[in-house]
């Protein structure tokens, strides 16, 4: 492999007709508004005053790899995209600060030279251009003419671009002068102009790099994976990304794998549930591979396609398939669950989220394809995601329960379901997973203790979504339709949560689920006036309440023990039982 290195200023590099693109298998804009600070404020750093002068001195940002022959008009970066994407960046903001400071040559000379090429065809060209992020990046970032309907950012990369833009651009302000003068130096046009010249010669002139170039295009992915592929930054599925897109290469009439790895992304994105696509690919591979953890994903896979069990384009195909399985599984929309059925599969699902447990999410992709396959009915795969939101209710939202000692549990019965050929396989395979957690499920006394010790108050609010939950279940269960409780439920506290310091006055013994208007009016009133409140409320649970308390006169801390009791005997043996 020919490799050429030398080590150029950024200016000598971006003051040529090149250029700079960040090609497809690279991974998408990552930085951070506190890495961009970070960078920003390193170059502050090495400037330096004397007598009234600004100087700058060398600073090494380490090594840009790109590929292409010497004189090419267009270079391909493997390694240093991030750092020149945000140089881009910067300079752009220092040029917007020129402008802003009327400063129209500057300006001009700054994108011209730096930005914005101009060929010999007099044609103009960017001269760092991102394939994944286009045209976000040259249209909102680069180009400076705003137009009437801003471009707005798609995905989390773009809105890193923009975060980075509005940070550099924020750093140009008046504050500079104190920044890089002292702060007892008072601000004149002429000193902020001096200062942004100073960040600007420090970018360009002063920023040393370690410049290789190879030229060919193919040795790219290599060059890539070897530098990354031993911890220095990169993501596995970042190596699984490149080397999906070495061996899907071509690019015409479309560039068929870039753009179902960016749909897969982008509906990962979309999903209302902060998951990103290295949580989705794991999750993935262990419901149908091996056990592996994210950062050894990438040696499992390089594994299977030397044993020929997997290529890279079954990979893309197959999590394009799964994906949509995916994001409703963990981000279930009501308006798809309009059937009785679909409802219980709605709820639970939503429960699991509510649990904010991950580790099933293997199984449950098995689980669902195995329904898909036609292995399982509607029925069977209904009452096995209502045992798994029982056992984690009691397991994890309860008991908190470490759910990551059963993660292989999880993992290995998706793996033995996702092979299952026919329905009876499938069936013993769930029925054997779920006798596994049986094993594991705590015992009444265990969640008994902790069922009591859950609380909310004013002051203390941890637990108010799970005992929001255990009513909003209670009420359905006792309803016997299925249906939602309304959003307006509220917790109220049947004696007064100032009553005292002892916590039973804040522990769910001494809660009820009421509307808000209804809690309204019941505020610190005495407890017989308020039971005449209560019985105005729709909740079954709040209507048996007061029929279970009707010749009581007075709410006491023994009452609220009994009731902590009784409530969590009917939780564990009736509406989450598991044996």
């Amino acid at each position: 492999m020919e490799l050429n290195a030398h080590t150029p200023d950024l200016g000598t590099l971006l003051s040529q007709k090149s250029v700079y693109r960040v090609p497809r298998f690279q991974r998408d804009y990552s930085w951070k508004v506190e890495e961009v600070a970070e960078l920003w404020s390193d170059l502050e750093n090495c400037i330096v005053l004397e007598e009234g002068e600004l100087k700058c001195s060398e600073y090494f940002i380490g090594t840009l790899v790109l590929v292409g022959k010497e004189g090419s008009s267009t270079y391909d970066i493997v390694d240093g995209q991030q750092r020149l994407t945000t140089i881009t960046i910067m300079l752009r903001a220092i040029q917007e600060a020129f402008v802003t400071l009327g400063e129209s040559g500057m300006a001009n000379a700054l994108y011209s030279n730096y930005i914005e090429g101009i060929d010999d065809e007099g044609k103009p060209f960017f001269k760092v251009v991102n394939v994944n992020h286009s045209p976000f990046f040259e249209v909102a970032i680069q180009h400076r003419v705003r137009g009437d309907d801003p471009l707005l950012p798609r995905n989390e990369a773009e809105r890193n671009l923009l975060s980075a833009y509005k940070e550099a651009l924020s750093k140009t302000n008046k504050s500079l002068v104190s920044t890089l003068m002292g702060s007892k130096q008072v601000y004149t046009k002429e000193l902020h102009l001096q200062c942004l010249k100073s960040i600007r010669d420090q970018l360009t002139k002063y920023l040393k790099v370690i410049f290789i170039r190879v030229p060919k295009e193919e040795e790219a992915y290599t060059i890539f994976e070897t530098l990354n592929a031993r911890g220095l930054g990169l993501a596995s599925v970042d190596l699984i990304k490149n080397t999906v897109f070495k061996d899907l290469s071509a690019t015409h009439p479309e560039d068929k794998a870039r753009r179902e790895w960016t749909a897969v992304q982008e509906k990962l994105q979309d999903a209302n549930a902060n998951v990103s696509l290295k949580e989705f690919m794991r999750h993935w591979w262990i419901s149908r591979y091996t056990y592996v953890s994210e950062d050894n994903l990438y040696k499992e896979f390089k594994k299977a396609k030397k044993s020929g069990l997997l290529t890279s384009q079954i990979l893309l195909s197959e999590i394009t398939s799964d994906v949509e399985t995916y994001v409703n599984i963990i981000d279930p929309q009501f308006e798809k669950h309009k059937q009785v059925e679909d409802k219980r599969i709605f709820r639970s699902l939503m429960a699991l989220r509510a649990f904010n447990v991950t580790q099933p999410r293997a199984f449950l992709l098995s689980l669902f394809n195995s329904y898909n396959r036609k292995l399982i009915t509607k029925k069977y795969l209904v009452e096995t995601l209502e045992f798994l939101e029982s056992f984690n209710f009691q397991f994890v939202a309860i008991c908190k329960k470490r759910s990551s000692g059963i993660e292989g549990a999880y993992s290995s019965s998706a793996r033995k379901l996702f092979f299952a050929e026919n329905k009876p396989a499938a069936r013993r395979i769930i029925l054997d997973f779920i006798e596994q957690l049986k094993q594991k499920s705590p015992s009444k006394s265990e969640f008994e203790i902790k069922f009591k010790g859950l609380k909310f108050s004013n002051d203390y609010t941890k637990d108010k979504k799970i005992i929001q939950y255990v009513f909003n279940k209670i009420e359905m269960y006792e309803n016997g339709r299925g249906e939602l409780v309304p959003e307006d439920l509220t917790l109220e506290h049947i004696m007064s949560q100032s009553s005292g310091l002892d916590t039973k006055y804040v522990s769910i013994g001494n809660l009820l689920p009421l509307s808000k208007e209804l809690n309204e009016q019941a505020g610190d009133k005495p407890f017989v006036d308020k039971v005449a409140i209560y019985r105005s409320s729709s909740y079954k649970i709040t209507q048996k309440f007061c029929d279970d308390y009707k010749d009581v006169g007075e709410w006491d801390k023994d009452k609220i023990i009994a009731r902590e009791d009784e409530l969590s005997a009917l939780c564990f043996n009736k509406y989450w039982k598991i044996g």
